[in-house]
């Protein structure tokens, strides 16, 4: 009796991991098309006004600033709300939290076999589908993580928004007063006690206000990059490449984003654990 032909298996090759793809271009417009309307609406409503003046205020006059903070205008302006106190300020944690929380519940997912049951030839360390998402997700993780601290804490020395400040022109300053540069590196707290030198130069008046008051030493001036903006839209795109191979069943209607993806990227469920090579 003759024997079925049996199709030749082959090698499935994990590459193109991190290549950029059609959907990317849709992912980077609508991000920015948010940022500008945000941006937008801010400067025609005036709904950050009341920041902008209070960031003024802190560096030439600590004493009227924590005025202005007990008497905000909204909550929105409010930097101590819960929303942002909790969840923005914290952006990071919560996003780690939520990509943990998709690779650990992930069901398997396709990677360029989908559609061939049982023929694919994996390395020996990939044991599922699952392991194969996992991978892709601790290492976005990481590479983010890594763009995240880079920029807001730390880059061989001063973070990137620091040097961006520096280099547009921003002066370290204590009420005005401008001191060395590493005070606001180290983001140093001075006082009467720790910094004499410093409060002999705050004019007499302003340093009987203070008192013994402790005040952190601030840019002022140059371009100021949104620490904040910058993580909400890092997190933001670090959670929807996750979201990639679930979105096209999730966007069913949506054909020309679905086109942007591979399959080779589609999420797929039903496919049989593949055969694991010798090596």
């Amino acid at each position: 009796m003759a024997s079925t032909p049996q199709r030749a298996p082959f090698v499935v090759r994990l590459v193109h991991q991190f290549a950029l793809h059609k959907y990317h271009f849709y992912i980077i417009a609508g991000m920015g098309t948010v940022l500008m309307l945000g941006t937008l609406f801010a400067g025609l409503t005036g709904a950050n006004r009341f920041n902008m003046e209070l960031t003024e205020t802190r560096g030439i006059d600590i004493v009227a600033a924590r005025a202005m903070e007990a008497n905000v205008p909204s909550i929105f302006a409010d930097r101590r709300h819960i929303v942002n106190a909790l969840f923005v300020k914290r952006a990071w944690f919560w996003n780690t939290m939520a990509i943990l929380l998709l690779a650990c519940t992930v069901e398997r997912a396709s990677d360029g076999l989908r559609g061939e049951k049982a023929l694919g030839i994996v390395p020996r360390r990939v044991t599922s589908w699952q392991t194969i998402f996992r991978m892709k997700s601790y290492w976005r993780w990481a590479i983010a993580t890594l763009g995240w601290i880079f920029f807001t804490q730390w880059c061989f020395g001063p973070s990137i928004s620091e040097r961006v400040l520096v280099a547009t022109g921003a002066a370290c300053i204590v009420n005005a007063v401008p001191v060395d540069s590493a005070l606001c590196y180290k983001r140093m707290r001075v006082s009467h006690a720790t910094h004499t030198d410093i409060f002999l130069r705050i004019p007499p008046p302003m340093q009987e206000k203070l008192g013994s008051q402790t005040i952190l030493a601030r840019w002022h001036g140059g371009h100021d990059v949104s620490g904040h903006t910058f993580i909400l839209v890092l997190g933001t795109v670090l959670l929807l490449e996750q979201l990639i191979p679930y979105l096209p069943y999730l966007l069913p209607s949506a054909s020309r984003f679905r086109r942007s993806i591979p399959r080779a990227l589609y999420a797929n469920k039903d496919i049989a654990r593949p055969t694991l090579s010798p090596s």
